[in-house]
């Protein structure tokens, strides 16, 4: 049964992104103080672009049954979870600092 969470192209990316996924969270530190390492930022910025569409997802299911109700001028496009903001930033920062430039989106 397909929900439509996530693309096909993104779940055949879910391989590659979970062989990269130790590496960032268990290495964290790693990627803070070793000026020379550098993170794979395709599949970083693939496994942000899924775990939005999931959340987006988990989100339209929310606001569908109701638990934004109080909210009634929000739509999906309103919410983002702290979580990938936060990553969101943290990419973004990269970004800059390795082009000299931010980020468009």
């Amino acid at each position: 049964m397909s929900m439509d969470a996530i693309s096909a192209d993104q779940a055949k990316r879910l391989e590659s992104i979970y062989a990269h996924r130790p590496e960032l969270t268990h290495e964290l530190a790693k990627c803070i103080v070793d000026v020379d390492f550098e993170p794979d930022m395709d599949v970083f910025l693939q496994a942000l672009t899924t775990l939005k569409a999931i959340a987006r997802f988990w989100t339209d299911l929310e606001i569908s049954i109701g638990t934004f109700d109080n909210h009634v001028e929000l739509n999906i496009d309103d919410v983002t979870p702290l979580s990938l903001l936060v990553l969101q930033m943290c990419i973004d920062a990269y970004v800059e600092d390795s082009t000299g430039t931010a980020p468009t989106a």
